[in-house]
Parts: C-alpha cells; sequence; structure tokens
C-alpha cells in the first residue's frame, strides 16, 4: 500500500508538474499500468488545465481504455459536482470506449433530463450504445421518466427526447 501511494504523488508531481514533456511522459507511464486510482486524478488535471495538447493526451488515454473496471471509476467521477465544467467531455469519453454502461442508464438518463442540449446528446448516444445491455422492464422504466419529465426544455431537447423514447420501445 506504501508503494501505491507513493507512485500515486510520484505521479501527481509529474502530471502538475507544469512542464508539457513531463505531463506527457507521464500520461504514457499511466497508460501502460492500467491502474483506475488515477483516473480522478487525470480528471482533475483535464479541469484545470489550460493546454489543449495535454486535455487531447487526457482525452485520448481514457478513450483507449477497454477495460470494464474503468466504467465504475468513470461514473462514480461524473458524479462529483468538481468536474461539472467537463461534463460533455466524460460523458463522451463513455460512449467513445465503446464499453457497456448499460448499469448506469439511470445516470445518463438524469444527466439527459437535467443537462443543456449538448449533455442530452451525449448522453443520449451513451444510452444508445447501451441499449444491448438493457432489459425491456428498464427500458420501460426509462420511457416512464422521459413521459414523466415536464420539464421547460427547448424543442431541440423535446425532439431528442422522443427520439430517445422510440429507441428505447
Amino acid at each position: 500500500m506504501q508503494e501505491l501511494e507513493k507512485n500515486i504523488e510520484e505521479i501527481k508531481s509529474g502530471l502538475f508538474s507544469g512542464d508539457v514533456c513531463v505531463i506527457n511522459d507521464t500520461l504514457a507511464f499511466i497508460r501502460e499500468l492500467h491502474e483506475f486510482q488515477y483516473i480522478e486524478i487525470l480528471f482533475d488535471l483535464y479541469v484545470t488545465t489550460q493546454n489543449k495538447e495535454v486535455k487531447t493526451s487526457i482525452f485520448n488515454l481514457l478513450v483507449d481504455i477497454k477495460d470494464e473496471r474503468f466504467v465504475e471509476s468513470i461514473v462514480e467521477c461524473i458524479q462529483k459536482p468538481k468536474y461539472g465544467t467537463v461534463i460533455n467531455d466524460m460523458i463522451a469519453v463513455c460512449w467513445q470506449t465503446g464499453l457497456d454502461f448499460s448499469k448506469h442508464t439511470n445516470l445518463f438518463l438524469d444527466l439527459f433530463l437535467t443537462g443543456d442540449l449538448h449533455t442530452a446528446i451525449e448522453c443520449f448516444t451513451v444510452i444508445e450504445e447501451a441499449l444491448p445491455g438493457i432489459t425491456e422492464k428498464e427500458r420501460g422504466a426509462l420511457v416512464e421518466r422521459i413521459n414523466a419529465s415536464h420539464n421547460n426544455a427547448s424543442e431541440e431537447k423535446k425532439l431528442l427526447a422522443n427520439e430517445l423514447k422510440s429507441l428505447l420501445q
């Protein structure tokens, strides 16, 4: 455990060094580790950096993860308010990984219903990708939640909700 904590501190030091070369080397090291305790640290950097190259490298690293354990890690991060400014990017990572997020469709529907149009589009795509793993009962419950949401959504978002209902039925 002490080795893991030392590793985490070294990785944090590299990621937040401010030196793009060191950051990229650290990202390359993380890519090889296949460990999930670094996901939140990556999102911390993603939220704080202004460097587009670093953001793109982090995003690509996250999208390239093809391990189902990643699903729980990213879902936990999505639910944290501190990542609200990058929520759309986080949701985009979900559908771009190709991993199965079907167990979390309620979360994505919540975000669909409460978010702006961009968030709704990203959530729509996650739910669409998860369709094979959603049971008929779960689909019915999702449709009921969409029907029950009487919010002041824009016309575009209402059309998107109707399209989502069609996919679920």
